[in-house]
């Protein structure tokens, strides 16, 4: 959880912008955690003595990244967990939750064909707008773990007047199974008026 190094002794790390750290590294030391006028939190950073070194520099706690000890330990992996009051980090989250699936926009053609290198490309045919899953994503689904949580828990009700419900079959289904069906199956509809009956809670 060591930042950089950058600063004086990287100039061309990646987070260098106009000749200083987007990251804000390094970081001032402090005696106690604050949080500024912004709701930024400037965490306790003490001057212990303690040095790293990394890639040939040596460094103090003012590169260290704010860490929570028990996550690294637990996941052994780069971890943390940010303290934050502001409405702008809010805002962060839910672009970031709202902003839809990863997309991909691949191209389809054959490299060892050289008449393919003569032919006019095609581009409205070769486009295709594909949606890519991440490893973690799909390790989700593989579990089965919820992929979304509504509360309240709110659903759209279909309704229906009596003896008139939608009936859903195909074009090679039995009428005797249809009609069965229809006749034991209630609807959505139905259900909810049997359990405002049957449930004082509903």
């Amino acid at each position: 959880m060591v930042h950089g190094p950058c600063g004086p002794y990287n100039k061309n790390s990646p987070c260098m912008k106009n000749r200083s750290c987007s990251k804000f590294y390094p970081k001032e030391f402090r005696q106690r955690t604050l949080i500024d006028e912004v709701g930024f939190s400037k965490y306790r950073r003490t001057y212990n003595g303690r040095t790293v070194k990394k890639r040939e520099c040596v460094l103090d706690n003012k590169f260290i990244v704010s860490y929570n000890l028990e996550l690294l330990l637990k996941f052994g992996c780069h971890i943390n967990v940010e303290y934050t009051c502001q409405t702008s980090s809010i805002k962060y989250l839910f672009k970031y939750v709202h902003k839809g699936n990863d997309r991909v926009t691949a191209t389809l053609y054959n490299a060892g064909d050289p008449s393919e290198a003569t032919q006019v490309v095609d581009e409205i045919r070769n486009y295709y707008d594909c949606r890519y899953i991440l490893p973690c994503e799909a390790v989700w689904r593989l579990f089965g773990y919820e992929i979304q949580e509504k509360e309240p828990f709110v659903i759209r009700l279909p309704f229906h007047l009596v003896i008139e419900q939608p009936v859903v079959y195909g074009e090679t289904s039995n009428v005797n199974d249809i009609v069965e069906r229809v006749i034991s199956h209630k609807s959505m509809f139905l259900g909810w008026m049997a359990a405002n009956m049957s449930y004082p809670y509903a």
